[in-house]
């Protein structure tokens, strides 16, 4: 009988995507995804099939819990205008976490045009992000907060590539309360009229 596996694999996924989030594709050897998730090289290769295999593995899991976490904040909103603001906040590495990576954006930063796979993977979730925005934006829209002439799934593609710029202002030092400035600048010019709320 084959020898039973001696480490849980969901367990070491959730360990290389921590190092990859460190460290990005490159510059994350073997050594250090084998001593982050706890397992010897050959298991690596057993379970994973390589270090290539095992980063798009990581990057969908990564991917999934951003898609449920939109996925329970848009089932949960009470405010269509509210939950955009905190899902763009939610990419903001401060206060809580200042130096957590985005796996996704490192990715797309690092790989995305020139790796077939990882593209594809970015534009998936993208679109899947933005299905789901699209929704809340529509509601929105109905609700009178947000303005009604522009389509929702255009302005949902816009909040997603807003996100990735709020986070990427934040790895390069803007500081939480310009985020959130920006946030409500981007918001406002949702708005059917007035003042920032």
């Amino acid at each position: 009988m084959p020898r039973l596996k001696e480490f849980c694999v969901k367990k070491a996924l959730e360990s290389a995507m921590e190092a990859f989030r460190e460290h990005g594709y490159e510059g994350t050897s073997l050594s250090q995804l084998t001593a982050k998730m706890g397992i010897q090289k050959a298991s690596l290769y057993d379970t994973f099939g390589g270090k290539r295999q095992l980063f798009l593995q990581a990057l969908t899991a990564y991917q999934a819990c951003t898609t449920a976490f939109v996925q329970d904040l848009v089932a949960a909103s009470e405010s269509p205008r509210g939950t955009l603001k905190t899902f763009l906040m939610a990419a903001s590495p401060c206060p809580h976490h200042p130096s957590q990576s985005c796996l996704s954006i490192s990715a797309a930063v690092e790989l995305g045009g020139q790796d077939p796979e990882v593209t594809k993977l970015m534009e998936q979730h993208r679109n899947e992000l933005a299905g789901l925005l699209a929704g809340l934006i529509s509601r929105g829209q109905s609700l009178g907060d947000f303005r009604m002439d522009f389509a929702p799934a255009e302005a949902a593609n816009l909040v997603v590539t807003t996100f990735f710029g709020v986070h990427l202002a934040g790895k390069t030092g803007m500081q939480c309360c310009q985020l959130e400035r920006m946030v409500e600048l981007f918001l406002q010019s949702m708005s059917p009229c007035g003042p920032v709320r």
